[in-house]
Order: structure tokens, then C-alpha cells, then sequence
């Protein structure tokens, strides 16, 4: 199994990611969206899980979902251009 690099939980096991942010290149800190947060159109109030990464809904999808959505354009996180550093923060285990 796929093992998160943010949390280090298998992502089939547990509920989500550790709370975490992005920095864009210019210092400013971007929340992630949540899964089944009304930015998140993949999701519909059938399920109950991210379908990539096993997040459940309300949680924070795991580092590296190809499914997370990104704040600033609305494109797939893991793959958009925009201005994100490579740095992420934790801000607090679970």
C-alpha cells in the first residue's frame, strides 16, 4: 500500500491526511480543499471516501491524490502550474 508522505499513515487505512498547508513562492499560506467540500466536484454525497487516496469526507486528501483539487486554479492539484513552493507545513498531527 501507498504510504503518505505528510502523515506516514497507509492511505487505504486511515481517515486523512495530518492538517496541512501550502506556501505559494511568495510566502502566502493556502488551505487545502477538503474532500466533499463544495470546491471538490468529484464528489457527490454518496460517497464516502476519495476514490484515489481514501480520505474520507471532511478530511484532507493525502499528499500526491491525483483527485485533490487545487484552490488557485480549480485543476487537479498534482499536476496544475501555479505558484506553489515545494515546501507543505504541518500544522498539526492527528
Amino acid at each position: 500500500m501507498a504510504k503518505c508522505s505528510v502523515c506516514e499513515g497507509e492511505m487505504r487505512k486511515v481517515k486523512g491526511c495530518s492538517n496541512h498547508i501550502y506556501l505559494l513562492n511568495d510566502g502566502t499560506r493556502v488551505n487545502p480543499i477538503k474532500v466533499g467540500a463544495p470546491e471538490d466536484p468529484y464528489f457527490s454525497d454518496e460517497r464516502e471516501r476519495c476514490g484515489d487516496c481514501n480520505a474520507a469526507i471532511g478530511e484532507t486528501h493525502h499528499i500526491g491524490c491525483d483527485v485533490e483539487i487545487c484552490r488557485l486554479c480549480g485543476g487537479q492539484f498534482a499536476y496544475c502550474d501555479c505558484d506553489y513552493s515545494d515546501r507543505i507545513v504541518v500544522i498539526q498531527n492527528k
